[in-house]
């Protein structure tokens, strides 16, 4: 076997297939040299003095290994010396040279390398190199064992032997196959928390964070979604590098003696490597804290590796707080895992208790799984408890149950835990039966977002319907307040950053939960009397601007009901520029429900209450305006109005007390146009 008392040196035979393929052959020999490996190719050469045919025999008698990059055009000129007139010559005369060596070993050489950059170039490996490995440097796992297999260093060292261990005859008989069980237990496969040993997969940013973990000096954010297995595969690579002469502390922002030593980090800190899990959860003052440390670290060299795990833009929220920090950090996103890593953890689950699931079960685990590795060790552990597996079986047994009796139990598991949370969160501060539900409505986006996060300022432009009701709990901070103030609720499921207004999901068994429920009956429980709409807004206010102030009382007092209602001021940003003609029409002709109108002595004389009145004179008939009459208005002048029901407002009489009146009798008609519209499945 190849010893690495020097560099080993390598030589890389292929074809000019294209200007892209050479330059994949440069870079796969750049990055040889640039980790130690003394690799030679003809790109590094202008003209060698003996010529190509000496220079190409001498570079193969000199390597110790000579990588053969196998694609079509590659394989045919090795094999037939077919060309081009003027091309390939170079791959047919090494091809010679190859095979002879090859013939003189009888086909037995260590030094001959396949490799391929893509798989469906693996057709065309020469037949003489098919009984050799080839790697497919595709992925960084191929590059990676191909590296080993270049420096001789193996994934799996054998170690030195010792004398034979001597055990007791019925320890050896008796106990062996007890052992096995043990090791094999349900609850050691399918993990429900902590850990897996036997079920571990690793995400498709392993590698990435393998290598991240192992550069000194450099700050790293790990992010993503809840459920993904950002912590585990931090825990496992540490793991895999056996940093076993390294001070390592791990802390967690949810406990609050954890929280205080991160914050004495900077100024007390006597470990090499330091984890911060859930980083997000840190107040504005601690991530600042660390932030400048983060810089100090990379500034001064400190040999400190600090990592910050948290979830999607975590890496965000931190250089905010220092701009130049993100040329000091790297930040690694985990994504939702693909089906085939939680297929892979499923099937090693079935190896360990020697069991299989049946097609209809195995897919749906894997589909309802949501990439979640934690969603699907929660329904194979419930798989295998109804079907009466709790360890490792001595013959395989056929699971058989189906995929519904094993949700059904995981969400009468999870519903004790969530579906308090989920009701409360749905009402808002303050349960509104009439209102739209903006709360109720947020939860429902946000549990069918497929990043398990919601940008509300996107949101509201995806869901117009609605903005009217959701925007003033942004632009006013109430659901900011909100979960402030039920931190104790919340905190384990919900997190909201206020600067960027997404709003995430920390656990996803509540992802599951919300994802399964009937929302129609969960509108019902929580309390709504419907959370469909019939337009855009439950009502828009006319008036003449000397009776803004009983307008925006109005106004006002709806809003806080979670009523979506047009009133012009709050829609300022998004008149400016418009056709004002063209932006007011659709609202007092069709996309409000109730139009009310504050006719005073002024209405009838103004440009813009005459241009509105126009709009939605048609609507009488429908009973879709609510008049309110104004103590001061001439007797006659709207005997046009008094043919259907309204309210009189007593211009002479406390304002706050009739407009307290007013919106409560329009709430009670609103509550009753409700009950007639079906609620959202």
């Amino acid at each position: 076997m190849f010893q690495t008392a020097h560099p080993p040196k390598v030589f890389i035979s292929y074809s000019h297939d294209s200007r892209e393929h050479m330059a994949r052959v440069l870079m796969l020999a750049d990055r040889l040299r640039t980790e130690g490996i003394d690799c030679n190719i003809d790109q590094y050469e202008i003209a060698p003095s003996q010529g190509w045919h000496h220079w190409m025999m001498n570079q193969l008698e000199w390597a110790d290994f000579v990588v053969v990059v196998c694609t079509e055009q590659y394989e045919r000129r090795f094999r037939r010396g077919q060309k081009e007139p003027g091309k390939g010559r170079g791959v047919t005369w090494e091809g010679s040279i190859i095979a002879q060596e090859l013939y003189d070993g009888y086909l037995k050489s260590i030094k001959f390398v396949p490799v391929v950059f893509s798989a469906e170039d693996k057709n065309y490996i020469p037949i003489m190199f098919r009984a050799f490995n080839t790697y497919y440097l595709d992925t960084e796992e191929g590059y990676t064992a191909l590296y080993r297999r270049l420096t001789n260093q193996l994934d799996n060292p054998k170690p030195a032997l010792s004398e034979l261990a001597r055990l007791p005859v019925r320890s050896l008989l008796s106990h062996t196959s007890n052992s096995l069980a043990v090791s094999m237990r349900l609850e050691d496969v399918f993990k429900r928390s902590g850990i897996p040993t036997h079920t571990f997969v690793e995400p498709v940013e392993y590698r990435r964070l393998l290598v991240a973990l192992r550069t000194r000096g450099r700050g790293l954010v790990v992010e993503g979604t809840s459920g993904v297995g950002k912590t585990t595969c931090v825990l496992k690579v540490l793991e895999l590098l056996s940093l076993h002469n390294k001070k390592i502390k791990k802390l967690t922002t949810r406990k609050k003696q954890d929280r205080e030593e991160i914050i004495c980090l900077p100024k007390n800190n006597d470990y090499d490597l330091i984890i911060i899990d859930d980083f997000h959860l840190l107040e504005d003052t601690a991530k600042q804290l660390i932030a400048d440390y983060m810089k100090v670290i990379a500034d001064e060299e400190k040999g400190i590796k600090l990592i910050l795990i948290g979830i999607n833009k975590a890496g965000n929220s931190l250089v905010r707080f220092a701009r130049d920090l993100n040329n000091r950090i790297e930040t690694i996103r985990f994504g939702i895992n693909p089906e085939n890593k939680v297929i892979e953890l499923v099937k090693k689950g079935e190896e360990a208790l020697n069991i299989k699931f049946n097609y209809t079960l195995f897919t749906n685990i894997v589909k309802e799984s949501y990439g979640s590795f934690h969603i699907a060790q929660l329904l194979c552990y419930e798989a295998c408890i109804l079907a009466e597996v709790t360890e490792r079986t001595s013959a395989i047994q056929k699971i058989t149950i189906t995929f519904d009796a094993v949700k059904q139990k995981v969400i009468e598991e999870l519903s004790r835990a969530f579906d308090d949370v989920a009701r409360k969160f749905a009402r808002g501060p303050k349960l509104s039966r009439e209102g739209r539900a903006p709360y109720f409505h947020i939860l429902h986006w946000l549990a069918n977002d497929d990043k398990w996060s919601l940008e509300l300022d996107f949101a509201i432009t995806k869901y117009l319907e609605h903005r009217a009701s959701v925007e003033p709990l942004l632009e006013n901070g109430f659901i900011q307040n909100f979960i402030a103030r039920n931190h104790d609720d919340f905190s384990d499921v919900i997190h909201y950053d206020s600067l960027t207004r997404i709003l995430s999901i920390e656990d996803s068994k509540f992802v599951f939960f919300l994802r399964n429920l009937s929302w129609h009956q969960f509108a019902a429980k929580a309390g709504y009397l419907s959370v469909s709409f019939t337009g855009r807004y439950d009502f828009a206010l006319s008036f003449a601007g000397a009776d803004r102030n009983v307008a925006e009382a109005i106004a006002r007092k709806l809003t806080e009901a979670e009523i979506a209602v047009f009133y012009d001021q709050d829609e300022q940003h998004r008149i400016l520029a418009n056709d004002l003609e063209e932006y007011l029409r659709p609202i007092y002709q069709s996309e409000a429900q109730f139009i009310i109108a504050l006719l005073s002595k002024d209405y009838p004389t103004r440009i813009w209450a005459k241009f509105e009145s126009e709009q939605f004179k048609t609507r009488f008939s429908k009973s879709e305006v609510i008049p309110i009459w104004f103590s001061d208005s001439p007797p006659g002048m709207f005997d046009e109005t008094n043919r259907v029901g309204g309210l009189t407002y007593k211009i002479d009489t406390d304002m706050e007390s009739q407009v307290d009146y007013i919106v409560k009798i329009l709430i009670k008609k609103l509550g009753e146009t409700r009950r007639k519209i079906p609620g959202i499945q």
